[in-house]
């Protein structure tokens, strides 16, 4: 939740001196032009948020270490629709780190074609990409796909993990009780 708010405070300062986050990276139709992820975050984030430092890891990301002792890193998802950002909330950043665990998967949908397939398109938001989108699904139906996808789903069968901070968020950023992992 904390790293939630401030992300999306940043944003929202952002968004006063840049414009709407819509319009942060030019397109090619729907889909974003190639960018400099690490120029997008020093231009759209950086003035906002207390960091310590920003490594450049290669091409399409960088990691970014907060005053706070958390990390992420932020990659270019040019040919898709949005920078995809881990969350790492112990500032670990290793290849090890487990989703749903030590890392936790964000998004910031903004372009047309993200807002079509997450579940929430302002701002930073926990990862809830579906190919079918999820409109017309009732509550349970999602909490439902965002455990047992067989992909993404946040679940003890699954790598991937990457619904685990949405159904997080979904049970007001409380620690389900049938959650994959004790804390």
């Amino acid at each position: 939740l904390q790293f939630y708010s401030m992300m999306n405070q940043a944003v929202k300062l952002s968004e006063i001196d840049n414009g709407e986050q819509t319009f942060w990276v030019s397109r090619n139709g729907d889909l974003l032009t190639a960018y400099s992820i690490e120029e997008f975050f020093k231009k759209y984030f950086a003035p906002y948020l207390k960091y310590t430092k920003i490594d450049l890891i290669d091409d399409t990301t960088i990691a970014v270490y907060f005053a706070n002792g958390s990390a992420i890193t932020m990659t270019n998802q040019n040919a898709a629709h949005s920078p995809h950002i881990d969350f790492y909330p112990f500032g670990q950043i290793k290849d090890d780190c487990v989703y749903g665990k030590d890392r936790f998967l964000f998004v910031q949908a903004i372009t047309a074609l993200g807002l079509l397939n997450v579940l929430y398109t302002k701002g930073i938001q926990p990862y809830s990409w579906r190919p079918n989108g999820w409109e017309g699904l009732s509550d349970e139906e999602i909490d439902k796909i965002l455990r047992e996808d067989t992909v993404r789903g946040c679940n003890n069968l699954q790598e991937d993990r990457g619904y685990c901070g949405a159904l997080i968020m979904r049970n007001g950023w409380k620690i389900p009780e049938d959650y994959p992992f004790k804390f």
